[in-house]
């Protein structure tokens, strides 16, 4: 594999000039304790040793020297050295993504929502990410960035409280980035999957009602079928949990009323009307049939009503 092109936007510069005036001594007899300078200066070279690697297409050595570096210690009054740990962490984290994409073979899990352990590369992403993103803080646009890779992973290997605590931070704190609308979207997907249909309803609310969330209309429009879809099932739990049947007959048609371009209207409408029937309502069951056929007699076609 040829060369690659440099991780490396800029190298931090390092004087490395002589050693530093008070200098930790070792014990009698033992050589002088290397300077804060020549620390500096071995901590470059392992950072430079370990672009070399990435440029010359090995991934995975590259990938463990930046690891190492991102573990190391530093020195409390060196700023390089804490400069090139932090850069040391995200490069971790880009050649271990880069060697997950590579060797992408994720498990398809064997019971929806149960969780299975992190496997392989990607839990070397997810230590990794975790990491920058704690040295980072969240505020950071970097761990914005590294919150949706954790998520995303964590909802793949089914821990979704996992990917539910990476995705609210991107969601609420920086509903302009364009992450933000994935990490919403993958947080409504948890929620119905759970069917836990009043957080999905409350939550794509907000989320619609959001003016700052970054989603293009297909994604809205995603949010309200889900919306709807969380209503409805609102609304036939309260029937089955043995609501008053007028009043479960005029949710419906509110529902109707609410969400005219859903493909739950029809059934809504003649959830309705079966509703006002069992509350003995004639004339309500009349009007709403009426309404039914007016509106719906292409899916009461369909349906055999």
């Amino acid at each position: 594999m040829g060369p690659r092109p440099s991780l490396i936007v800029a190298l931090l510069a390092i004087e490395v000039g002589g050693a530093c005036a008070g200098a930790v001594r070792g014990a009698p007899g033992a050589p002088a304790a290397p300077g804060p300078s020549a620390i500096d200066a071995a901590f470059t070279a392992r950072f430079r040793e370990a672009e070399d690697l990435y440029q010359n297409g090995q991934v995975a050595q590259a990938a463990a020297l930046f690891d190492g570096i991102a573990d190391t210690a530093v020195a409390p009054d060196s700023k390089a050295q804490a400069e090139l740990v932090g850069k040391a962490m995200d490069r971790a984290v880009a050649c271990y993504q880069e060697l997950a994409n590579d060797q992408r073979s994720r498990p398809v899990p064997v019971a929806e929502g149960v969780p299975i352990p992190i496997q392989g590369v990607d839990a070397d992403v997810v230590r990794a990410a975790e990491r920058a993103r704690k040295h980072l803080g969240d505020d950071s646009p970097r761990a914005t960035e590294l919150g949706y890779v954790l998520g995303r992973i964590y909802y793949v290997y089914n821990r979704h409280d996992q990917a539910l605590a990476a995705f609210a931070p991107i969601v609420e704190r920086h509903p302009e980035s364009e992450l933000a609308c994935g990490a919403a979207s993958l947080t409504l997907d948890i929620y119905n999957g759970r069917q836990d249909y009043a957080l999905v309803a409350d939550t794509a609310q907000a989320f619609l009602r959001d003016a700052r969330l970054v989603c293009d209309d297909k994604q809205r429009a995603s949010f309200e079928r889900l919306l709807a879809g969380a209503s409805f099932k609102l609304i036939e739990a309260d029937a089955q949990e043995g609501a008053e049947p007028g009043a479960v007959a005029a949710a419906y048609l509110a529902f109707a009323d609410k969400f005219v371009g859903s493909e739950l209207v029809c059934p809504a409408i003649h959830n309705a009307s079966v509703s006002y029937r069992a509350a003995e309502r004639p004339a309500d069951e009349s009007r709403v049939r009426k309404l039914l056929l007016r509106r719906c007699s292409e899916w009461m076609k369909r349906k055999g009503s």
